[in-house]
C-alpha cells in the first residue's frame, strides 16, 4: 500500500506522497483506495475530481464546497462507479474541520495569451480618445466630454448629431476633431439643398455624342471614400425627400444607398470607417428649421447638445484669439452678450434671437482693428435684432442691455437718446 500522507506538519496541513500540501479535510478518507484515487486527483490537478471523492465518502461536508461548485460536485458522484473503491485498509480518521479546504494549485502556471490585433487596436483607439483632451484644439473652448465623444465617433466610424443655438460652434468643432484625426473631410449643407436627390444622388445627362449617362454625386463619391468624415450640416433646414435617402445610409445595419438614376439601380455600400457628423437648430426662433424626424434622430448613436459659453470662458477664448484688443472692451463685450442670453431664457422677456460666440468673435476683430465699443454695437449688435415694434422692439431693449455696459465715456449722445 502507499504512504498517503506523512503526517501534520508545523501548519496543520498534511503533504501527500507526491509533495503537495493539502488541509487535514482535503485528504481525510474512508478508505486508502479512496485515498490513492484524491492522490491522484489532486497531483492531475482534477480538483472536480478531488472535492467529489472527498465528498462522497463523507469527510467534507457539502457546504464546505463553493457554492458553484456543490451542483457539479453531486452531479460528478453520481457518474463515479462504486467498484473503483473497497472498505478495506481504512486510515486512520482525523478531525476534519467544517472550515472550506484550501487546496494548493499545482498546475504549471499558462503563459497569458498574446492580445490579438484587434484586441490592440481597440485599446490603442481607447488611450488615443481619453488622452486626445490634452490636444483641444487652443483657439476654442469645449467640454473634455464633448471633444472625446466626437474624436470616439471619427475613430468608431459611428455617427453623431450636435444640436444648439446658432453660433454655439458646432460647426466649427466637426472641423477641428476631423483635423485632429488628420481625417478627409466633406461638407454637405443640407439647408441649401433645392434638389436633394440630385445632390445626394446624381443626375442623368445627355450628350450628343455620349447619349443619356449618369453622373454620381459627390456625396456618393465621399461615401465610397474609407475612414472618411462626412458633415451634414443644417439636417434640420433639409428638404423632407433628404431625410428619407439619407435613412438608409445612416443606419447602423443597412448602411447604403440605392442609385435609382443609374441604369441598373446599383447599390452603394458605406465605406468602412465612415463617419457621418450633423449639425441642427432645433427651437421655435428658428422658423426655417422642420422638426426632426424621430427615426431620423433615432440612426445618431450619440446626440451633444452644445450651450453658449460662461462668460469667464468666452473672455478668455477672445483673448486669446484678439491679443490686441483692450481688455477693458472684451469685459464689455462679454457682459453684453451674457446679458442679452440671460434675457432671451427669460420668458418675460422680448428677446428671441440668440448671440452667439461666432458674433462675440465678429465684434472683438472689430475691436482688434481700432474701433469702439460703441462702433461695434452698431454694426455688429444692434442689426441682429428686430426694430419693429418702436420702444416694445427686441432692438430697443438689448440698446439697453448694452447702455449698461458701455462706459459713459463711449456713449454717444444720439445713443443717450434710445433711438429706434
Amino acid at each position: 500500500m502507499r504512504k498517503v500522507y506523512a503526517g501534520p506538519t508545523k501548519t496543520g496541513e498534511y503533504i501527500l506522497e507526491t509533495g503537495e500540501q493539502l488541509t487535514k479535510s482535503a485528504i481525510t478518507c474512508r478508505t486508502a483506495c479512496g485515498a490513492v484515487l484524491m492522490e491522484r486527483a489532486a497531483h492531475n490537478g482534477d480538483w472536480l475530481e478531488f472535492r467529489a471523492r472527498a465528498a462522497r465518502w463523507k469527510r467534507v461536508p457539502y457546504t464546505s464546497v463553493p457554492a458553484d461548485h456543490r451542483k457539479l460536485v453531486k452531479d460528478h458522484i453520481k457518474n463515479m462507479d462504486a467498484n473503483e473503491f473497497t472498505n478495506s485498509d481504512t486510515l486512520e480518521e482525523v478531525h476534519a474541520p467544517k472550515a472550506s479546504p484550501t487546496i494548493a494549485n499545482t498546475q504549471t502556471p499558462i503563459s497569458p495569451t498574446p492580445p490579438t490585433p484587434e484586441a490592440l487596436q481597440l485599446t490603442q483607439e481607447v488611450e488615443q480618445i481619453h488622452n486626445s483632451v490634452d490636444d483641444m484644439p487652443k483657439d476654442m473652448i469645449l467640454e473634455p466630454l464633448t471633444w472625446k465623444l466626437m474624436v470616439r465617433a471619427i475613430l468608431r466610424g459611428t455617427n453623431i448629431m450636435m444640436t444648439g443655438p446658432a453660433g454655439s460652434g458646432k460647426t466649427m468643432t466637426a472641423y477641428a476633431a476631423a483635423n485632429h484625426l488628420r481625417r478627409e473631410l466633406h461638407v454637405f449643407n443640407l439647408g441649401a439643398t433645392q434638389d436633394p436627390r440630385a445632390s445626394l444622388i446624381g443626375q442623368t445627362h445627355f450628350h450628343t455624342d455620349q447619349g443619356t449617362f449618369f453622373n454620381e454625386s459627390q456625396f456618393i463619391k465621399a461615401i465610397r471614400t474609407p475612414n472618411t468624415v462626412i458633415l451634414l450640416d443644417e439636417i434640420s433646414r433639409a428638404h423632407p425627400e433628404a431625410w428619407n435617402i439619407l435613412m438608409s445610409v445612416l443606419d447602423p445595419q443597412q448602411r447604403y444607398i440605392r442609385l435609382d438614376e443609374s441604369e441598373g439601380s446599383p447599390v452603394v455600400k458605406v465605406a468602412d470607417g465612415v463617419c457621418f457628423i450633423a449639425t441642427a437648430n432645433i427651437g421655435t426662433a428658428y422658423t426655417a428649421t422642420r422638426t426632426l424626424d424621430h427615426a431620423l434622430r433615432d440612426r445618431f448613436q450619440t446626440l451633444i447638445e452644445m450651450k453658449f459659453l460662461s462668460r469667464d470662458s468666452e473672455l478668455d477664448l477672445l483673448t486669446r484669439k484678439f491679443p490686441y484688443a483692450t481688455s477693458t472692451d472684451l469685459r464689455t463685450l462679454t457682459a453684453i452678450a451674457s446679458a442679452v442670453r440671460d434675457s432671451e431664457l427669460d420668458e418675460d422677456s422680448c428677446v428671441e434671437t440668440s448671440f452667439g460666440t461666432r458674433q462675440t468673435e465678429q465684434a472683438a476683430a472689430l475691436l482688434q482693428d481700432g474701433f469702439t465699443i460703441q462702433e461695434v454695437a452698431q454694426a455688429c449688435i444692434y442689426p441682429l435684432f428686430d426694430g419693429s415694434g418702436g420702444e416694445d422692439s427686441e432692438r430697443t431693449y438689448v440698446r439697453q442691455l448694452c447702455q449698461a455696459h458701455i462706459p459713459t465715456s463711449h456713449r454717444t449722445e444720439e445713443e443717450d437718446m434710445f433711438p429706434f
